[in-house]
């Protein structure tokens, strides 16, 4: 199995567990989400990933889940849903 292959492994594994608990579907995908684009970035890119919670996009009309910071530069958004929504 290839790094990539590890890592949604192991995503899948945590959401697993965080949506058999209380509390909110889409709150719950929060913490793997999080550490399955940390961890994709350090051992697959080579980068340092961060996400921040609930950053507002320029407009300030929206606020997406997280701001996702790429080697200290703001690089995207990352809007949760919760699982079986489309």
């Amino acid at each position: 199995m290839d790094v990539f292959d590890t890592l949604v492994a192991q995503f899948g594994a945590a959401a697993k567990d965080s949506l058999n608990g209380p509390g909110e579907p889409e709150a719950a995908l929060a913490t793997p989400v999080d550490n399955l684009l940390r961890e994709y970035g350090e051992n697959v890119l080579s980068r340092k990933v961060v996400l921040h919670a609930e950053v507002r996009e320029d407009s300030g009309n929206v606020r997406p889940d997280f701001g996702v910071r790429v080697d200290k530069l703001m690089s995207g958004h990352v809007e949760l849903k919760s699982p079986g929504l489309l």
